[in-house]
């Protein structure tokens, strides 16, 4: 069995927001590197066999399958760079991965890290050469983001783009360099109430319910919420960069969150992600237009 026999996001949701056309352009390029700030990936998965995955730490061969943090580090990396044959989005998987596992389960099974290390694996990412840096996790609502917020800004001036979760009611960074996500309904509208006025203002929304992806087990599963979304996002963006070389990563996310990226919008609801447009906006940009 496959994702495709679990659920219908694979068809529908790939020609709502372009994303099938752009697949058909590119598999991506191996010189185009997405940093996942995120929990272990079991990279032996059959359909991870032939990504080009380095993780830090190494692969871990003591995650027991069900563990959380490699749930999730494994279902985040099959979105991203999954073979395009087993029904998961796998959007890029040509380019190259690098994985930061910061996340880990804790004794009550719950998944978390902290803003210390969360920073770490940023300015890790930078330093290894990454175009897009992928920080999928929920925020720690009581834990300052100042040095998540520096880390973002040394990814800015070495330009590296940061995708970062902002719809589940809070954002994990407040500086402006970085495009927040927020996961939609097939209608549009957000999965979340509570929006962070940042992301409806400044972000970008994709559908991000029932996404089909990798299970650590071998298998498949379903993700959803603002850790599907950003991982997607993420995902295009790199193939974008793979497609249009010669874009700078500025051009680059202005053409995915749109002309208004540099200004705030008075609205609750983020621009949906429009895969067609973004790579207009890049062809027209490099003409001039």
């Amino acid at each position: 069995m496959t994702t495709m026999d679990l659920c219908p996001w694979s068809t529908a949701t790939h020609d709502a927001i372009g994303l099938r056309g752009l697949m058909a352009m590119s598999v991506g390029s191996a010189d185009v590197t997405v940093g996942l700030v995120d929990g272990p990936v079991l990279a032996t998965h059959p359909d991870l066999r032939d990504a080009n995955i380095i993780q830090y730490p190494a692969n871990r061969t003591d995650v027991a399958a069900g563990d959380p943090a490699l749930r999730h580090g494994t279902a985040v990396t099959g979105i991203v760079c999954a073979s395009r044959d087993c029904g998961a989005p796998g959007i890029v998987p040509g380019a190259s991965v690098q994985v930061r596992a910061i996340l880990a389960t804790d004794a009550d099974g719950a998944i978390s890290t902290n803003a210390t290390m969360a920073a770490a694996a940023i300015v890790e990412c930078v330093e290894a050469g990454c175009d897009v840096i992928s920080l999928s996790m929920s925020p720690e609502r009581t834990v300052s983001t100042a040095a998540i917020d520096d880390a973002v800004d040394f990814a800015m001036r070495r330009s590296a783009l940061v995708v970062a979760a902002g719809g589940d009611g809070a954002s994990l960074t407040r500086h402006p360099w970085a495009l927040l996500v927020s996961p939609l309904t097939p209608l549009g509208h957000p999965v979340a109430a509570g929006v962070p006025s940042q992301t409806a203002a400044r972000g970008i929304g994709v559908p991000g319910q029932g996404v089909p992806t990798l299970e650590p087990g071998g298998g498949y599963g379903l993700m959803g919420g603002s850790s599907a979304a950003t991982a997607l996002v993420s995902g295009v963006l790199a193939l974008l960069a793979s497609i249009e070389r010669r874009s700078s990563p500025a051009a680059l996310r202005a053409a995915v969150a749109g002309n208004h990226c540099a200004r705030v919008r008075p609205t609750v609801v983020p621009r949906t992600l429009d895969c067609h447009a973004a790579l207009t906006a890049l062809f027209n940009h490099r003409l001039g237009r």
